[in-house]
């Protein structure tokens, strides 16, 4: 061990000279001076110990009252923190969820206009289907009654012409009739004078073989 460049003997030598030089009762007096100074520092030590032990009591109060306070802080920039990121999150959500409500808005007008159009062309066609059904029954009815109405007439001509035939008949057989008659007349006019010359002759005959 060296102190001031010196050894362990020659520090025990320098000390040993100086309490022989200093006398017994300034040893004593010494020794009390290092005890009071002893006290001295570790009253200080005692002190400072309490002092520290406050201090850190202190410390350990206010790290607490600190660390409640940034807590709090903590706590409330959390919450204003989740306020404000709920906020952000809700408009967020909004906007995604009006942005989605327009599209599938968008998506049901576009199924809404297709769904239409669809039944439109359907409605067209089934329309269509039925003026072509009313229209071939409306023409099988006309044909129907244009045929019953040419049968009618046929009948009715028909008819009409076995009348006018008829009626042509009759009156060829009346006129025949009538010809014949006046045919027939002068015809038996002449055979009946005939008859009676005949007859007379017959009478004259028998009469003379009766003479």
């Amino acid at each position: 061990m060296k102190l001031l460049g010196l050894n362990s003997p020659e520090i025990f030598i320098i000390f040993v000279i100086l309490l022989s030089i200093l006398g017994p009762k300034r040893i004593e007096k010494g020794f009390l001076l290092f005890k009071k100074l002893l006290k001295f520092l570790l009253s200080k030590d005692k002190d400072q110990r309490i002092a520290n032990s406050e201090v850190k009591a202190k410390e350990a109060e206010e790290s607490e009252v600190k660390e409640e306070i940034v807590e709090s802080e903590v706590k409330a920039k959390e919450a204003e923190e989740s306020e404000v990121k709920e906020e952000i999150v809700e408009s967020e959500v909004t906007a995604m969820e009006a942005e989605e409500s327009g599209v599938k808005e968008e998506i049901v007008e576009s199924e809404v206009t297709a769904e239409e159009a669809e039944e439109s062309e359907v409605k067209e066609e089934i329309v269509e289907s039925e003026v072509k059904a009313k229209e071939a029954e409306e023409s099988e009815v006309k044909e129907e009654i244009v045929e019953s109405e040419v049968t009618a007439e046929e009948a009715e001509e028909s008819e009409v012409k076995e009348e006018i035939v008829e009626s042509e008949v009759k009156a060829e057989e009346a006129e025949e009739g009538e010809v014949k008659e006046e045919i027939t007349e002068p015809e038996v006019k002449s055979i009946k004078p005939k008859k009676r010359t005949v007859k007379d002759e017959i009478i004259d005959v028998e009469v003379d073989s009766d003479n």
